[in-house]
């Protein structure tokens, strides 16, 4: 058998593109792993959920059975006298420029009081 000894060009460059691609694939699998992690708790988180809202559809429906029973008399809708409301001043809805201009003339007003 003979021996072929050839010879790389620029083994350097290609060992530094081997191992790069190394540490790409081996990205990609952490990366996938943490995939898989992030599923299985989604799935988990989703099991969850889905008991808690069983257990609350079944309290819910507990509540529902214990509550008395109204009688008719009372089921008929009842008048209600609507309560008024005073107006406050509009600085709830004031923009911020709007706040400085109205603490300014606060302001001006209780100097120009002062003074007289």
């Amino acid at each position: 058998m003979k021996y072929v000894h050839t010879m790389i060009e620029k083994p350097m460059e290609i060992r530094r593109a081997l191992l790069q691609s190394a540490i790409y694939s081996a990205e990609m699998l952490k990366n996938y792993e943490n995939l898989k992690d992030l599923s299985n708790a989604k799935e988990d988180v989703k099991k969850r959920l889905k008991l808690n809202i069983a257990r609350m559809k079944r309290m819910a429906n507990d509540v529902r059975k214990n509550l008395p029973i109204i009688p008719k008399e009372l089921e008929k809708p009842v008048q209600i006298k609507p309560i008024p409301i005073r107006a406050r001043d509009e600085g709830l809805h004031l923009s911020s420029r709007e706040k400085i201009d109205k603490e300014l003339m606060d302001i001006r007003n209780k100097i120009a009081r002062l003074r007289i």
